[in-house]
């Protein structure tokens, strides 16, 4: 079980936040949107999160697969927030694309 710290480490050591932020957080807020809805059927609608016409991706291949699994619903969603405040301040700053 990952707690929120844990999760905020993880994506602090991703190597390609630094690179591409914007892109980076996206991809993470979209594996765990993909996890909330498969395991909860929602997700905060704050995040606009729509699954695909065949639900959600879980994509097994994926670097949070397996750490978003092992994550309670709890510390995803406040783990979420966080991202997605900071995906907002990204585009504000017009650094998204």
């Amino acid at each position: 079980m990952y707690t929120y710290s844990e999760l905020m480490a993880e994506f602090r050591r991703a190597e390609d936040w630094r690179y591409d932020p914007w892109g980076s957080a996206m991809s993470v807020l979209f594996d765990l949107c993909d996890r909330l809805y498969h395991r909860d059927g929602e997700t905060p609608a704050e995040w606009h999160y729509q699954p695909g016409i065949s639900g959600p991706a879980l994509e097994p291949d994926s670097y949070w697969f397996e750490i978003f699994r092992d994550t309670s619903s709890a510390v995803l969603i406040t783990f979420g927030h966080t991202l997605h405040r900071y995906i907002e301040r990204l585009r504000m700053a017009g650094r998204d694309y």
